[in-house]
């Protein structure tokens, strides 16, 4: 309890902190080295996490970062955000996965280990087309997250975690109107994409 409160971090993390102390104890409790009941945590209260507003990339800032980007990263830059991928699935992608106007996040890529296929929007296919190739990884660095940010300084943006997939969430509801088909090509929940996506642009915006 000390420890936790103790801790000068945002609430979501000191929330990260008490969720791994609660596994090593049920990983404790599984292996018998405590009794059964044991519980430390139970009058150890949640942090109350204040909800932020998802930050995205803008059109226009958008447009900076393609014009500053390698074309070596323009490809993830895209996939993420004009397709929707998380950075660990596009980072993972291979040209063989780009097949009939779709992307195909397989199973052993997806973060919850579930295939899906994605539509591939005509701006994702123009962007993507004078770099593809019949197989081989969509990118070749070994750290794609430095160069994302060495890519926002030579923008002159500020990098923000996330911003790329968001802008999809945020752009592709606000043309579609359609939770459900965001939900399915983002790999995520409805409940997920109203939470955070709903409301963000307007659908002009969207189009743009």
């Amino acid at each position: 309890h000390d420890f936790i409160l103790a801790l000068d971090l945002e609430p979501r993390t000191r929330n990260n902190f008490r969720t791994a102390i609660s596994n090593l104890i049920g990983f404790a409790r599984q292996r018998r080295y405590v009794p059964r009941q044991y519980n430390p945590l139970a009058d150890v209260p949640v942090a109350k996490e204040i909800r932020k507003p998802v930050e995205i990339f803008t059109v226009d800032e958008m447009t900076k970062l393609l014009q500053c980007a390698k074309p070596t990263l323009t490809p993830f830059l895209c996939l993420v955000g004009f397709g929707g991928l998380r950075h660990e699935e596009a980072a993972r992608l291979d040209w063989s996965d780009y097949s009939n106007g779709h992307i195909r996040v397989r199973a052993e890529i997806a973060k919850c280990r579930e295939p899906r296929l994605i539509p591939v929007q005509p701006n994702l296919a123009a962007w993507l087309g004078p770099f593809r190739k019949a197989s081989g990884p969509v990118q070749p660095f070994a750290n794609v997250t430095n160069e994302l940010v060495d890519l926002a300084k030579a923008a002159g943006i500020a990098w923000r975690h996330n911003a790329l997939r968001h802008a999809y969430g945020s752009f592709r509801l606000a043309v579609t109107q359609d939770p459900q088909r965001v939900s399915y090509e983002m790999g995520n929940s409805i409940a997920m994409v109203f939470k955070h996506y709903r409301a963000l642009v307007m659908e002009d915006e969207g189009k743009r």
